[in-house]
Formats: C-alpha cells, structure tokens, sequence
C-alpha cells in the first residue's frame, strides 16, 4: 500500500526579500478611460444605416454552422449567435472573416484551429464555416454633458463626477499595487523552496478550479453539461496555475509553524462578526450556517494565509517606485 504524504521541510530565504512596491498616479487620462467604462455602460444599439460592411467593434448577430471532414460540429453550430467582432469571443481568424459583410450576406471558409484549443476533437483541425450575417448594429455612447450626469442621482457636475471616480481610482490602484507585490514575493517565495508537489493534493486543486471554471460558465447561461466539458478541456491548461497555487500554500504553512504564526478564535470570531454584519444576520446563524458547511477550515487557512503573508512584507525590504499600473 502506497499513501502520499505532504512533504515536510524548512522554508528558507523568506526573510529580507527585496521588493518593489508600485506607486501609481491617478492620471487624466486614466480617469478619461474610467468616464468612458461608464458611457460604454449607457450606450444604445443602432441599426447600421450606411450601406458599408462590418468593421472591428461592430456588433452582429450571425447564423453559422462549423463542419469538420463533412460533418456539422454541435459546438460550433448556432441559430442566432451575438458577436461584437474584434472582441476576442471568437478565434480572430473566424472573427477577420466576417469583415466587410453586409446583412443577409452569406459566407463559407476555412480555417485551423489552435492545436491547444479548449475543445479537444477540433483542436489542430481544419473546420468548415458558412456564416450569415442576419443582423448588424454600432454601439452609440451618449454625450458627455450634464445630461449625462443625470444617470448619478448623487452628482450635480461633471467636475463632481471627476472627482468621485479620482478618488475610486486611487483606492483602485493602491489595492492593486498591493496585489502586485505579493505576486511577485510568491514567486520569489517558490524560486527560493524548491519542492515537489504531492499528486494528489495537485489533483485536489486542478478538481477545485475544473469546478470552479464550470460554475462561472453556468452563471453565463452555458447549459450545466456544456460547462462542465468546456472545464474540463482546460483541466490541462489550468494545471501550471494549480501547482503555483499548492506550492505557495505549501510554503506558507511552513513559514507558519515555523514562526509560530497562528490564528486566534478571538480573529475568527471578528472575522464572523463582519460577516454578520455585511450581510444583516445574526452571528450565531452565520456561524452554524459556516460550520454546517464545513467552511470553518477554509475561514482558518485564509485568516492564516494573510497572518503569514504579512509577516513576510513586515521582514521585507520593500522600495516605493513611480510606476504606471492598469486595472
């Protein structure tokens, strides 16, 4: 009989990392681009009224049937599909062969799919399209005057609105740049621990995130089955993330018992307490409702995972740069 084990050994050069800490500046012209998200938010379609073809952001609705060697491929088959061409929905050689057609055009062609594509049977082949153009429509945005300021029950300029989103940025970037730097201190973290990643907890992660990935699909309206077989396809594709992940959470575990570094009941007490109060509940029915659920665990190990991350920053040698961040 064979059992895994979680290796056991002593994390090292995790004191005194180096590290640059972003510090970006809430300029106009990213601020131009949070005003123009909202406008985005506001616009309205309209029908194209010129007599041109489709054009990169153009947005279309299309019937179309993908063949491979003479067969019709479900996946790639649908009735009445949205686009916003250039968006990247689509593999870009399908989305370049849209353009210039005009509504009721028909069009067949060819093309070779990515050898590492999510849908196995087509990955690498060469699939037949016959594509209609049913419908073609623009994106209008709505003009950046005081009528737009209207949709803001709490601002009464633009200049108001300016400043509201100056300071959202801020946080926005700050938070960030944070994020930023404890990517690059993992990394940091691993390239200094090498150690092997036990099977079956890199088995256990990829299952986490395989089911994870079918669950966001499903909220997007993609039928349960279809979402599970689009996740498990990237199983492969996921799996550099997933052992990243355990290895990271390997080393701060050590760190952990090394440093004597654990969480209190009094943290997850506050952590439950917060809970409770962002949701309005009690805190006795929060906490039966985690335990019930065997999410208790999961609360202690991230409680934890922060406790241990700011250990690290704390020992850190950490300089301050200007640097130009996007989010």
């Amino acid at each position: 009989m064979t059992v895994e084990i979680e290796p056991v050994f002593e994390p090292k050069d995790y004191i005194g990392l180096e590290l640059e800490k972003a510090d970006p500046e809430v300029t106009e012209d990213a601020i131009n681009k949070k005003i123009d998200k909202l406008r985005h938010f506001y616009s309205y379609m309209e029908d194209v009224s010129e007599d041109r073809g489709v054009e990169k952001g153009d947005f279309t609705s299309i019937r179309f049937e993908g063949k491979l060697d003479g067969e019709s491929i479900k996946e790639m088959t649908s009735d009445n599909y949205f686009l916003e061409v250039g968006s990247g929905q689509f593999i870009e050689a399908f989305e370049e062969n849209l353009m210039g057609m005009r509504r009721e055009e028909t069009r067949t062609f060819t093309m070779v799919f990515p050898q590492d594509y999510h849908v196995e049977n087509i990955a690498g082949k060469e699939v037949e399209f016959t594509v209609t153009l049913k419908d073609h429509k623009i994106r209008k945005l709505p003009e950046l005057d005081e009528n737009f300021v209207k949709n803001f029950d709490r601002f009464n300029s633009l200049e108001e609105l300016r400043a509201d989103l100056t300071k959202e940025l801020a946080v926005e970037l700050e938070n960030k740049s944070k994020s930023d730097l404890r990517e690059v201190m993992m990394d940091r973290l691993i390239a200094n621990n090498e150690l092997e990643v036990p099977s079956i907890m890199l088995q256990h992660q990829l299952d986490q995130m395989v089911f994870e990935a079918a669950r966001r699909w499903t909220a997007n309206g993609i039928p349960n089955d279809k979402a599970k077989e689009m996740a498990e396809n990237m199983r492969d594709h996921m799996k550099g993330d997933a052992e990243r992940i355990v290895k990271a959470g390997m080393i701060l575990k050590a760190i952990a018992e090394k440093e004597n570094i654990a969480v209190e009941e009094s943290e997850i007490e506050e952590r439950i307490r917060g809970l409770a109060g962002y949701y309005a509940q009690d805190y006795e029915k929060i906490r039966k409702q985690i335990e019930d659920s065997h999410m208790m665990e999961g609360m202690e190990n991230e409680l934890l995972t922060k406790k241990v991350i700011e250990f690290i920053e704390g020992k850190a040698v950490i300089t301050t740069v200007k640097k130009e961040i996007n989010v």
